[in-house]
């Protein structure tokens, strides 16, 4: 049997597959706790904070212990032979293995995606991130009730976009841009205030020879953030527009250079008359960081 949990959606439980009942918010809450922190000892009163905040009903720790007495009895029901919460001396401990919880998958496929973008392999990287984010099946930790819920929610969340940016990134260097340009456009449906989504989605659109509609959609992040928000867009999407306009060869897809001359180019240190012709590191010195961090440059002092 396969025991394996799950965090990035509905919270549970699963053996070869097939869900295991967790049947309460409250309870598939002290389970989340105890995933977000497997393998570490967790107490009582951590468990009460979380669960309720700043403000514990008196009877805080007998319910988390009666919790933790229904978890324990449907993992053991599942399969006795791995996963276990067990007692100790300051509270509780949540024994997994880290291809157990699609959570740790998760965290284990982005770190070696980057580490193959560092080793030059730009497409395994690809595939790799590609399949972390697959990992995500709706909206996280969904099915549990407690005051810490909202606020992990939120921060997985932005660590699932900020992933998702980089790769989507990184595929614009390998030259994807007719690939991407439906899911960009959804992606900024979703998430019209993401200024690098919509950058990314104006690059690809000016790249597949779309320029009025890379115009309109980097226009359009203009006007969204002034009217609603009252603020000015940010440097990289205000270079962008200026450089479409002058059909900036900055913008054309280019060959491999160097990640130190990527490097040059974010830093400000590369010579006045280089270019970046270059893909280099998908990370802050990625061809496509590179290139917007040049074009904000050259929008600010113009």
């Amino acid at each position: 049997m396969t025991l394996c949990f799950t965090l990035l959606g509905p919270v549970g439980l699963t053996t070869d597959g097939c869900p295991v009942n967790v049947d309460r918010p409250r309870r598939r809450a002290v389970l989340a706790y105890l995933l977000l922190h497997a393998n570490q000892v967790v107490s009582v009163g951590q468990l009460a904070t979380a669960i309720w905040g700043g403000n514990p009903p008196s009877t805080a720790r007998a319910q988390v212990q009666s919790e933790i007495w229904a978890l324990r009895r449907s993992i053991q029901q599942a399969d006795d032979a791995t996963g276990s919460i067990v007692t100790q001396p300051g509270g509780y401990l949540l024994r997994l293995e880290a291809d157990q919880l699609d959570l740790a998958r998760y965290r284990a496929l982005s770190t070696t995606a980057r580490v193959e973008v560092e080793r030059g392999l730009l497409e395994d990287a690809c595939t790799l991130m590609r399949e972390a984010l697959a990992l995500w099946r709706g909206p996280t930790l969904s099915g549990a009730a407690a005051d810490f819920v909202e606020p992990s929610r939120v921060h997985l969340e932005e660590r699932r976009l900020a992933d998702l940016e980089w790769l989507l990134g990184l595929e614009l260097t390998i030259g994807r841009h007719h690939e991407l340009i439906a899911e960009l456009t959804r992606h900024v449906a979703d998430h019209p205030l993401r200024e690098r989504l919509r950058t990314q989605l104006v690059l690809a659109l000016y790249r597949c020879g779309r320029q009025p509609e890379a115009l309109r959609v980097a226009r359009q992040g203009c006007q969204l953030l002034s009217d609603q928000h009252g603020l000015d867009p940010g440097p990289l999407l205000r270079g962008l527009e200026l450089a479409i306009l002058r059909q900036d060869p900055k913008l054309d897809l280019a060959e491999r250079t160097t990640p130190d001359e990527a490097a040059a180019v974010i830093t400000g240190t590369a010579s006045p008359g280089w270019r970046p012709h270059a893909v280099g590191r998908a990370d802050s010195t990625s061809w496509y960081a590179a290139t917007l961090s040049a074009l904000a440059r050259d929008n600010s002092s113009g």
